[in-house]
C-alpha cells in the first residue's frame, strides 16, 4: 500500500501536468505546432530541476566543507542578515529563487533557438513545457512519497513553476512581436520576463520554505510570517490559475501575432 501511494504521489501530478499541457497544445490556431516541440521544452526543463538540485548541493557541500577547514569560519554568521525577513529573502533567492530561474532561463533559451516559435503563443507555451518537465522532476525527487498530507500540501501550488515560465515564455515572446513590429516595449517585456518569475519564486519561499517563524523566536514575528505565509499561499494559487486561464482565453489572439522566423 505504501509503494502504491509513492508511485501515485508521482503519478498525479505528472497527469495532471501532461493533460494541461495537451489542452493548451490543441488550443493553438490554425493548427499546433509539431509534437516533437512539446517534447523538448519537458526534457530541457528535467535537465533544469536536475541542474539546479545539484549545484544547490555542491554549494552547501562546498560551505561545509570550507566550515570544517576552518572553523573560525563560523564568525561569518555574525555579518548575516540579522533581520529574520531579510535573511528569509537572501536565502529564499540565492537557494532556490535564482539559481532555478536561471537555469531554467539557460533551458527556454535553447528551446527557443531549437524550436523557433512562429507566434507569440507558441512561445508561452515552449515556456510553460520548461516548467512542466520541472515539476514532474521535481515532484519525483522532493514529492510528498506518498504522504497524502503532504500532497495535499503541496498540489495547490503544483503549477507554480508552470506559470513561472509561462510567463517567461510569454513575454519573451511579446518582446519579439514588439521588436519585430517596431513598437516600444520590447525591452521592458524581456525584463519583466526573467523579474517577475524569480520574485514570484522567491516571495513563495520566503513563505514556505525559508518562512522567517522557522528561524526566529520572536513571537511577533512568527505571528507575522504565518499571517504572510497565509497571504502568499493564497496569491500563489490564485496567481497561478489567472495565469493558465488568462492564456487560454488569449489563445486565438496570441497565435495571430506571428513571428517572422
Amino acid at each position: 500500500m505504501d509503494k502504491l501511494k509513492e508511485v501515485a504521489s508521482v503519478l498525479v501530478p505528472a497527469v495532471i501536468c501532461l493533460v494541461l499541457y495537451w489542452r493548451m497544445w490543441r488550443r493553438e490556431t490554425p493548427e499546433p505546432m509539431a509534437w516533437w516541440k512539446l517534447v523538448l521544452p519537458m526534457v530541457l526543463g528535467a535537465v533544469a530541476t536536475y541542474l539546479s538540485s545539484h549545484i544547490v548541493l555542491m554549494m552547501l557541500l562546498k560551505a561545509l566543507e570550507a566550515l570544517a577547514d576552518n572553523p573560525d569560519m563560523a564568525n561569518v554568521t555574525s555579518t548575516a542578515p540579522t533581520n529574520p525577513w531579510l535573511r528569509s529573502f537572501v536565502m529564499s533567492l540565492t537557494v532556490a529563487g535564482l539559481p532555478e530561474e536561471l537555469i531554467k532561463l539557460a533551458m527556454l533559451i535553447v528551446a527557443l533557438k531549437v524550436i523557433k516559435p512562429a507566434n507569440v503563443y507558441e512561445y508561452g507555451l515552449v515556456g510553460a513545457g520548461v516548467g512542466i518537465g520541472f515539476t514532474i522532476l521535481e515532484e519525483y525527487l522532493y514529492g510528498s512519497g506518498g504522504e497524502l498530507v503532504v500532497f495535499a500540501i503541496r498540489l495547490p501550488g503544483l503549477l507554480l513553476h508552470v506559470a513561472f515560465n509561462l510567463i517567461m515564455g510569454l513575454f519573451f515572446g511579446k518582446a519579439r512581436f514588439s521588436r519585430e513590429q517596431g513598437r516600444a516595449g520590447s525591452l521592458l517585456y524581456t525584463i519583466l520576463g526573467v523579474v517577475l518569475p524569480l520574485l514570484w519564486h522567491t516571495v513563495f519561499d520566503m513563505a514556505t520554505a525559508n518562512n522567517p517563524a522557522i528561524s526566529s523566536g520572536v513571537e511577533s514575528v512568527v505571528d507575522d510570517s504565518i499571517i504572510f505565509a497565509i497571504v502568499v499561499a493564497i496569491c500563489s494559487v490564485i496567481g497561478q490559475i489567472w495565469v493558465l486561464v488568462s492564456f487560454k482565453k488569449k489563445a486565438s489572439a496570441y497565435s495571430e501575432m506571428t513571428i517572422t522566423q
